[in-house]
C-alpha cells in the first residue's frame, strides 16, 4: 500500500465516510504493527510496500514517524507505541 496524506491519528476501530470517531494523537496506545519493532526505536508509516494502516520499524528518513516503541508484542498483537503525532 502507498499512503497518500500524512497520518493524523490511530482510530480504535476503522472508520468510512461521514461517520464521527475518536483519533488518538500523543501518548500511549496498542497499535497492531508490521515487521519485527526494537523497543525505544521509531515506528513509522511506509511510504510504500507496506501493510496498509500498520507502522513498522524505519527504514529511511523520510518516513512519517507515529510515535515510539514501548512494548513490543507477539506477531498480530498490538505492540505498545507512544504516539507523537500531535508535534
Amino acid at each position: 500500500a502507498t499512503i497518500l496524506q500524512t497520518p493524523v491519528g490511530v482510530a480504535l476501530t476503522a472508520l468510512t465516510s461521514g461517520q464521527w470517531g475518536w483519533l488518538q494523537t500523543r501518548g500511549n496506545c496498542g497499535v497492531i504493527c508490521t515487521g519485527t519493532m526494537t523497543i525505544g526505536s521509531p515506528a513509522v508509516m511506509l511510504l510504500s510496500g507496506g501493510t496498509a494502516g500498520t507502522p513498522a520499524p524505519a527504514s529511511a528518513a523520510t518516513q512519517p514517524e507515529v510515535g515510539r516503541v514501548v512494548v513490543v508484542a507477539a506477531s498480530g498483537a498490538a505492540s505498545t507505541l507512544y504516539l507523537t503525532l500531535d508535534g
